[in-house]
């Protein structure tokens, strides 16, 4: 699935639901967008699960966290590291979903190589059990012809 030679470079493939509905009825796209992201599905993101129950003034959802958290990363990272972008940090899925791991990065930028030639060398530590509900980490980095690596961008996957 993480198809380490480039062939899935459409980020736009997004989940597939098997049964073509989540539990609620709702349709099969559950990505949950992150802040100043354009994400494909143009859904809003969910702030049920803060930790109050509501988002107060001041208080992130896990979503908002989760971005913020990833940002800091980049930021600290040498000019000549490469840099990787997902399309959000957080998201929910419904159990018995198809999960596309390579969908969820947005873009990989170095100060030598191209996109293209980083997409081709994306690793992805973790596992994802889409039919066991639970919370999963998966963990994307590059590193470039020069030997540096990106920053780990972490991807938080709720499975409910």
């Amino acid at each position: 699935m993480e198809a380490q030679d480039g062939s899935a470079e459409n980020p736009q493939l997004g989940l597939i639901d098997n049964d073509g509905l989540t539990e609620d009825g709702d349709s099969t796209d559950t990505t949950e967008p992150a802040k100043e992201t354009d994400m494909q599905d143009g859904t809003e993101a969910d702030s049920t699960y803060a930790e109050s129950g509501d988002s107060a003034e001041g208080e992130l959802t896990p979503e908002e966290q989760a971005q913020k958290t990833q940002e800091d990363k980049i930021e600290q990272l040498s000019p000549q590291d490469p840099k990787m972008y997902l399309t959000t940090y957080y998201v929910e899925v419904p159990v018995g979903t198809t999960l596309d791991k390579l969908s969820y990065v947005k873009d990989i930028q170095d100060d030598t190589q191209s996109r293209s030639d980083l997409f081709r060398v994306i690793q992805i530590d973790g596992n994802v059990n889409t039919n066991v509900p639970g919370t999963y980490e998966l963990t994307y980095y590059v590193v470039d012809n020069s030997g540096n690596s990106s920053n780990g961008a972490v991807l938080t996957i709720v499975v409910k």
